[in-house]
């Protein structure tokens, strides 16, 4: 383990937390620090846990084989399908096996969460509510704990999700997946085209044309 302790990076398998590791992985200001990924198989109305399973571990390996510095990697299942007229909101659930992990892992000082420019200036109000309550979510899981508990961080929040696009290998972004609400065909995975985070890489691809 690096000096600086260890960075608990929250990862689905999406571009943001793709762009999120790549940033632990690769930027100097995390140099000194170990990083512990961890994916959530979140099985809920939306039907996504297996594509972004799919892209957790194909992301991971593909970290690996482009031979990025060494971290470790766990995953956890949470099943919320029964739930049909109550979304449990990814933020809270994530805060909260966040702080468990921590408390388990005395070594790790920062959570790492994928959030970008382009979801705090699209959120409004709203997201940032949703944020804060995370918060207290995983503040109200440490709360029994005697030391310091670990601090929030956001790599890539200054950038949007353009900008990550551009910053990551293309063997990585292509297997970022990031619509909620797919249809599959067989065993694969079709993205809807109509939901929120669908639009926004529909944006981005729009942006990057423009810019080309």
């Amino acid at each position: 383990m690096a000096d600086g302790g260890k960075i608990l990076c929250m990862y689905s398998g999406g571009l943001d937390s793709i762009g999120c590791l790549h940033a632990l992985l690769t930027d100097d200001a995390y140099a000194g620090f170990g990083v512990h990924v961890h994916h959530m198989h979140l099985v809920n109305v939306e039907a996504r846990a297996l594509a972004e399973k799919r892209a957790a571990r194909a992301s991971i390996e593909e970290f690996r084989s482009l031979g990025a510095r060494r971290f470790t990697y766990t995953e956890s299942g949470h099943n919320y399908s029964f739930l049909q007229r109550r979304f449990i909101w990814d933020m809270d659930i994530s805060a909260f096996m966040a702080a468990n992990i921590a408390i388990a892992d005395p070594t790790i000082v920062q959570v790492a969460m994928g959030r970008t420019g382009t979801d705090v200036d699209g959120g409004g109000s709203d997201f940032q509510r949703r944020m804060q309550r995370a918060q207290r979510v995983f503040d109200a899981v440490w709360s029994l704990e005697d030391r310091q508990r670990p601090v929030y961080i956001f790599p890539v929040v200054a950038h949007s999700k353009a900008e990550i696009w551009r910053r990551l290998p293309a063997s990585l972004r292509e297997l970022a997946w990031s619509c909620r609400r797919p249809r599959y065909e067989g065993d694969t995975p079709v993205a809807c085209g109509k939901c929120r985070t669908c639009r926004d890489i529909a944006r981005m691809h729009t942006e990057l044309e423009s810019q080309a």
